[in-house]
């Protein structure tokens, strides 16, 4: 018997079990979605926590003044944030543009912070359909549970990054591919690249990552593509190299060189076009090794991913550490194997050792650059518990212990302990993320920047609305407020306030000293202005002395 065929026989089911199972994996969406957005409501306070975010923040400006760059205004060093691109006196944010151009669409209806936990809530749509598509309704249930149930979900999908939607496409990806090793078709292969080409201008290199297994996998399973595989090869690489082609005239034209991408540009030289070959530009716009840094070898590479992979095993599901990770290598058992979960597998490996090209691990609430793993993680995890169920029920069915009236009993007490067990998961994620502050810098180059418990999304990362509040409390206008420029943090907090025409009704800008108070506002004539300190914010005014030639600060103070 063929283990790895895809002809596994399902027993007959009752719409009413469909119907059911459809409205458990409704209900875990909206789960996700609700809970999410009351992280990014309540503790992320609706503001950008990360340059990364800073940026799409910045670019879903732009679009929506329907730009793609906008000419540097004049002192720009005191407005941008950082990694944000100043060339050839064009302001820009240089990543890819699917994840800005959603957030423009959320701002125009005043609710860009709904953005990613409406993406959590169509990925834990999706993956479900996967399961019952591929799997079982049974294996539908778990993986909506499990990713419901995930700390790291849930973190990532209240944020403004733009791994939500990198796990959404890298789904698509995986449910497109099935479809095309079960039932090979055109549609399938248009599907398949579209959500490549998709993901590509999401997360570039995650999409190298998830389209390797899938073209090996078409190569492995070329039999039954009736000798249309290269056909089939050719469709799907037509349609994702048109997204390939996107994001090289977008990067391009930000640029405003050929073949100039515009990470590089930001990461590399901000001031001007550079020198460095194309073969190296590719490499440092897809991976940040070599870009800035010097020293990167595949051993510092290797350890980097060794340490996101410890990360995610103990906390994408946070359960004990025994048990991590058990139920996801339950289907490598030979007997139990098929073909649709060494493609998971695969795609598994494939992201954490792409993306040992970077210098570094960079985790950010949590392993951020291997979260796109997660639908694997879920996906295998059910089918783990599925395998389970089946040697109970096997078991059962074997046994003379299938005639005792004890049974019933025991059956409904199991129930009982999976129900109380699945509440378990998603009370913890709810009460606490138990995660540590650091992780070992010493033995691995990353930086850790996960929650400890949930309160500890207040102020994360050190980026509080602090800043704001004070504005709001002393009903500040028409002002220029200077924010002290001791770390990215304090202008980073508030740079989301500005808009890059600088024409909002208070203005946010770097305390540089005292020679640039009078340069920024002659700049906003008629403005009044303020100086406050990060992060603990007490705003002062600030007043030209002509006697001493400085500008003098004075706390505001409650009468």
């Amino acid at each position: 018997m063929n283990t790895l065929s895809f002809n596994h026989s399902r027993p007959p089911v009752s719409q009413s079990a469909d119907l059911l199972v459809m409205m458990i994996i409704i209900c875990m969406a909206v789960i996700a979605f609700v809970g999410t957005a009351i992280i990014n409501n309540r503790y992320l306070e609706r503001i950008p926590h990360v340059q990364d975010s800073v940026n799409y923040w910045f670019q879903a400006q732009l679009y929506g003044m329907g730009r793609t760059w906008i000419e540097a205004p004049e002192n720009v060093e005191y407005f941008a944030s950082e990694h944000i691109v100043v060339q050839n006196n064009r302001w820009y944010c240089h990543y890819p543009f699917l994840v800005p151009l959603l957030f423009m669409i959320g701002m125009k209806f005043g609710y860009i912070w709904l953005v990613n936990p409406l993406i959590a809530a169509l990925s834990v749509l999706l993956i479900g359909r996967i399961c019952v598509e591929h799997f079982s309704r049974q294996s539908a249930v778990w993986a909506a549970v499990f990713l419901v149930s995930s700390p790291f979900f849930l973190v990532m999908s209240a944020s403004f990054m733009s791994h939500p939607l990198g796990l959404l496409l890298t789904a698509a990806c995986i449910y497109a591919g099935l479809r095309q090793l079960k039932n090979p078709s055109t549609g399938n292969a248009i599907l398949l690249g579209a959500a490549i080409g998709l993901l590509f201008n999401t997360r570039p290199l995650t999409s190298f990552a998830v389209s390797l297994p899938i073209i090996s996998f078409h190569i492995r399973n070329r039999d039954r593509f009736n000798g249309k595989v290269l056909r089939h090869l050719f469709i799907m690489g037509f349609i994702a190299l048109i997204g390939v082609g996107l994001f090289l005239l977008y990067s391009s034209h930000l640029s405003g060189k050929t073949l100039q991408f515009a990470t590089h540009t930001a990461v590399n030289d901000v001031k001007g076009p550079t020198s460095i070959k194309i073969v190296n530009r590719f490499f440092n716009s897809f991976a940040a090794a070599g870009v800035g840094k010097t020293g990167h070898t595949p051993e510092r590479g290797l350890g980097c991913t060794k340490a996101l992979i410890e990360l995610l095993h103990t906390f994408a599901m946070n359960w004990p550490g025994w048990l991590n990770f058990s139920f996801f290598l339950i289907p490598l058992i030979p007997w139990r194997r098929r073909e649709e979960d060494l493609f998971l597998y695969w795609t598994f490996l494939s992201i954490p050792l792409w993306y040992s090209l970077y210098w570094r691990s960079a985790i950010m609430y949590g392993p951020r650059y291997i979260y796109e793993v997660m639908p694997m993680v879920v996906i295998l995890s059910a089918r783990g518990m599925d395998v389970c169920m089946d040697a109970a029920g096997w078991i059962h069915r074997n046994s003379p212990m299938r005639h005792w009236k004890t049974l019933t009993v025991a059956r409904s007490a199991t129930a009982i302990c999976l129900w109380v067990f699945t509440g378990w998961l998603v009370y913890t994620d709810v009460d606490q993320y138990v995660i540590s502050d650091y992780y070992d810098m010493k033995k691995f180059p990353v930086v850790s920047l996960v929650p400890m418990r949930l309160s500890a999304m207040n102020g994360f990362n050190g980026v509080r609305r602090s800043i704001q509040d004070q504005v709001e409390k002393w009903n500040v206008t028409d002002a220029v407020v200077f924010v002290e420029d001791r770390r990215w943090q304090g202008f980073g907090s508030v740079s989301s306030f500005n808009h890059p025409r600088m024409d909002t009704d208070v203005v946010y800008a770097r305390d540089k000293g005292q020679a640039g108070y009078p340069l920024i506002l002659k700049m906003f004539p008629g403005k009044k202005a303020y100086w406050i300190a990060y992060p603990r914010a007490q705003l002062h005014t600030l007043e030209y002395n002509p006697d001493t030639d400085q500008y003098v600060k004075t706390m505001l103070k409650e009468q």
